[in-house]
């Protein structure tokens, strides 16, 4: 018959506890990495936010294109030069506004880029990360909206 201490018994006990911290602590630090190694996942507002840095308002487009052009991550969707983006009713920014009614107060800017950002997952779901850029007629940056498209697998 095989002696055991109390030592090893309360040894044991202690690194079971280190194990269990350790994977309690690897399973709430993953998000939390995803989410700051991969900006697109942060909440909208910060995503705008970030591009506003990088893009101030009164930006001009062309300077604006050489920044996206110099991100290998972003690709120009769609570039209108003759009309801006339209904010429907569930506040999902589309390119494609209502062109017989120039005057719809929801229509912003006078010429827009809709830019994909990227994509992520969570579990089943697919996530696209657009925005929207509006300029005014003189080509300089006056709105930036995201939009994020989520999608079953």
């Amino acid at each position: 018959m095989k002696i055991v201490d109390k030592e090893s018994i309360t040894s044991n006990k202690s690194k079971r506890r280190i194990i269990i911290i350790a994977i309690l602590v690897l399973i709430i630090a993953t998000p939390i990495v995803s989410v700051v190694r991969n900006p697109v996942m942060r909440p909208a507002s910060w995503t705008r936010a970030s591009l506003l840095r990088d893009m101030p308002i009164g930006t001009h487009i062309d300077e604006v294109v050489d920044l996206i052009e110099s991100n290998y991550e972003w690709n120009i969707l769609l570039m209108l030069e003759r009309h801006g983006f339209i904010v429907l009713e569930n506040d999902r920014p589309t390119m494609f506004a209502n062109l017989s009614d120039p005057n719809d107060p929801r229509i912003v800017g006078n010429q827009s880029i809709r830019l994909h950002l990227g994509d992520y997952f969570i579990l089943l779901f697919g996530v696209a990360v657009e925005a929207y850029l509006a300029f005014d007629a003189d080509g300089y940056l006056i709105e930036i909206a995201i939009w994020k498209d989520v999608n079953s697998i």
